[in-house]
């Protein structure tokens, strides 16, 4: 097992760390292929199938709520390895399902554990490196899981050649790996060492980070404000990728797998520039320019859906514009969130996690709901969301020393 202190020098930790964290994507995408097959096996309508992606993405909010806190507490290593236990458990026992109820039920317990497992990453990032290295850090973390998204559904795609329940035992397959890897090689990093855990020392790690001040400012408030709001233009964009470009623009399967993956290159394309731009400039600075050029870039989109609503070539510049800026805000954002943390880091990123999940999904959902009238509508949801999310972003003035 490796010290905490090897920890750091250690390229494979932060690989680590970022094929754990898209775990919560690859869940989602690798499987989607299935569900037709899935309605087929239990004879229901694909309607009930879909609800095991609702069922799914409750119970890893309730994981990533709590799973850090806890961490916080118990360690990091006892709830990573009891959320990735859980994860493969129920990953098994989806293929012996009777029934779609089971499958839902099933679902969440799966996505709960691997909540809990992911949301402990950020923490360990944090608990390994001083402050003014976390940023770039998690930059590298994100790197690595960004790749989920963009090869789960040709992963899922292949799987179905051997029935749906392949993907499950896939998903089983990688979790294990990840759980063999994580007992014999990550040492436990929480060096405050465990604490009692009752209801009310839980809630008061909460209560601890809410009123969190840098200078007297809100500025960890704020930055979770702000990349919730932000959430909300990438989620706009997830939520309404097929109806955009099978839909509106009329490509294919392929093409559309073909341009999803683009996004994903496009988002990978920002996370290194802004890896870049960390060591030169504060994070504030960074995303404050980030935020203007993402306003102006969604501003374009605005206007181009109006003018130009039917050019293809046109709508994916904007898009992957859009997904570019997006992929140099997270890390940054994230970064200077858990720098400003030593203790109660797992609550910390429990409690951002959860918030810019939930906030994201609603500006993506109001999205999905006007989208009947074309990309227009998305286009302001985002607008709203870039908006909203510079109005909660911290002063320059508000920064750390």
């Amino acid at each position: 097992m490796q010290s905490v202190q090897a920890l750091r020098g250690s390229s494979f930790f932060l690989v680590f760390l970022g094929g754990l964290i898209a775990l919560a994507p690859l869940s989602i995408d690798a499987y989607m292929p299935a569900l037709p097959d899935m309605a087929i096996y239990f004879g229901v309508e694909i309607a009930a199938v879909n609800l095991t992606l609702t069922t799914y993405l409750l119970g890893s909010a309730l994981g990533q709520l709590f799973g850090g806190a806890l961490s916080d507490h118990l360690g990091r290593r006892p709830v990573g390895l009891v959320g990735l236990l859980l994860f493969v458990i129920a990953s098994l026992l989806i293929t012996a399902a009777t029934d779609i109820g089971q499958v839902w039920a099933l679902r969440a317990l799966q996505a709960l554990g691997g909540g809990a497992a992911s949301v402990v990453c950020m923490a360990q990032v944090r608990d390994v490196y001083p402050a003014n290295l976390v940023p770039r850090k998690i930059a590298n973390v994100m790197l690595v899981m960004l790749v989920a998204p963009m090869v789960a559904p040709t992963i899922g795609a292949v799987l179905m050649q051997l029935g749906w329940k392949s993907v499950f035992y896939f998903l089983a397959a990688y979790t294990g790996f990840y759980l063999l890897v994580y007992f014999f090689y990550l040492p436990e990093t929480n060096a405050k060492g465990r604490r009692a855990l009752t209801l009310s020392t839980l809630l008061g790690s909460y209560i601890t980070v809410l009123r969190h001040r840098v200078r007297g400012k809100p500025v960890a408030q704020r930055l979770t404000a702000f990349s919730a709001c932000g959430a909300g233009i990438f989620l706009s964009y997830l939520t309404n990728a097929a109806f955009i470009y099978m839909q509106h623009f009329g490509l294919g399967e392929f093409e559309f797998a073909a341009a999803f993956a683009a996004g994903g290159l496009a988002i990978m394309a920002g996370n290194r520039v802004a890896a870049a731009l960390m060591g030169r400039h504060p994070p504030l600075r960074i995303l404050r320019w980030a935020n203007t050029l993402h306003l102006v870039v969604v501003a374009a989109g605005v206007a181009g859906s109006w003018l130009l609503p039917h050019s293809l070539p046109a709508g994916m510049a904007v898009l992957f514009l859009i997904m570019g800026i997006g992929g140099a805000v997270a890390p940054s954002a994230s970064g200077f969130y858990m720098s400003l943390f030593d203790e109660n880091a797992g609550s910390a990123a429990s409690l951002s996690t959860t918030l810019i999940f939930m906030v994201g999904a609603l500006f993506g959902a109001l999205a999905a709901l006007l989208s009947a009238d074309g990309l227009t509508p998305i286009f302001l949801v985002m607008l709203a969301a870039g908006t909203l999310a510079r109005l909660a972003l911290p002063r320059q003035t508000d920064a750390p020393p």
